[in-house]
């Protein structure tokens, strides 16, 4: 599923783990991927870019070579002003939260704790940020169906959420979706394939983010979440989400 980005001036992104395009070709990709659209050249792929214009960044975490993060730094051609995107996927850490029995939820942990340092050292400047991905944690109460039944379920245990929130407040970054979400209003990106009917049961959690310096709230324009998407003939258990932003007065 793609939605179609017509208009200039605009920056949009969309993700998703499989993706066919406009001449049908189909790709998978480890990453989330993106869209955008920039002085109206449309672009696919960050890590496939061949444009002056864009400074591809890839970096390992936790010494593994696993693929896990891609940034890219787009000139916004006045002075001297560039947005800068970061892609993380999060590992998903297993099924038990205990670091003394489950080695993938220790790599999880020191996984954030080696994403807080990278972005600080990144979000030094006033440049425009966006920090995007499968983040693989739903931190606030009304991201998962039952914050009472799932509090000691990886992905929303006390030390996953304060170790992202902490990501989060130290930046002072914008959590989109959270954001712009009514006061406790139930928001979702994932549900799970163990649930046969999801729509009926809906039990989900909202692991996607897109999180945005407060320079770039003025330039909001809308966000979406592709519920439609999980009802594919092979879905993903996690739907799209997008985020558009009028970069256009930016002077």
């Amino acid at each position: 599923m793609t939605k179609e980005l017509t208009k200039n001036n605009t920056f949009n992104l969309v993700y998703k783990r499989e993706y066919v395009d406009s001449d049908n070709q189909q790709y998978d990709d480890y990453f989330p991927i993106y869209y955008t659209i920039f002085r109206n050249v449309p672009i696919k792929f960050l890590n496939k870019l061949n444009n002056k214009d864009l400074k591809k960044r890839i970096k390992d975490f936790c010494d593994k070579n696993d693929c896990r993060y891609i940034g890219a730094e787009f000139n916004l051609g006045t002075k001297n002003k560039s947005l800068k995107l970061h892609n993380f996927y999060v590992p998903a850490g297993g099924d038990e939260p205990d670091i003394n029995v489950n080695p993938k939820f220790k790599h999880k942990l020191d996984f954030l704790d080696e994403m807080h340092h990278h972005l600080k050292d990144q979000v030094i400047d006033k440049q425009y940020h966006i920090i995007v991905g499968d983040m693989n944690i739903a931190p606030h109460v009304n991201d998962v169906w039952s914050h009472k039944q799932l509090i000691n379920v990886v992905s929303h245990t006390d030390i996953e959420r304060s170790k992202i929130s902490e990501i989060i407040n130290t930046q002072k970054f914008c959590d989109v979706l959270r954001h712009f979400a009514n006061e406790g209003e139930k928001v979702y990106s994932w549900w799970s394939y163990r649930n046969r009917d999801w729509k009926k049961s809906n039990r989900g959690r909202r692991l996607d983010h897109i999180w945005i310096t407060d320079n770039l709230l003025k330039y909001y324009m809308e966000h979406n979440i592709f519920q439609m998407a999980r009802d594919f003939e092979r879905p993903s258990d996690h739907v799209p989400i997008s985020a558009t932003f009028q970069l256009g007065s930016i002077t």
